[in-house]
């Protein structure tokens, strides 16, 4: 923080200007379009993809939700163990 003075403010100010200028993201943009495009298809998901796809819906955790838990089992038995 003791060096923040030192920083030269217009050369910053230019390194944003020409690194994120609309010209070059544009430019950033299209060339993804453009890789997409050429590979038509996306990638093949990964071993660790599949295993989550895998998975119940109603397995994983959930937060504060307006969703109705699955039929025929209680709420608390899919994340605890009955006691």
């Amino acid at each position: 923080v003791p060096q923040l003075a030192a920083l030269d403010r217009a050369a910053c100010r230019e390194h944003v200007e020409t690194t994120f200028s609309l010209e070059r993201m544009v430019d950033r943009y299209l060339a993804a379009y453009a890789k997409a495009v050429e590979m038509k298809t996306p990638p093949a998901p990964g071993s660790e993809k599949l295993a989550w796809r895998a998975r119940d819906y109603w397995e994983r955790p959930m937060a504060f939700t307006e969703l109705p838990p699955k039929p025929g089992i209680r709420p608390a038995t899919l994340f605890w163990p009955a006691s």
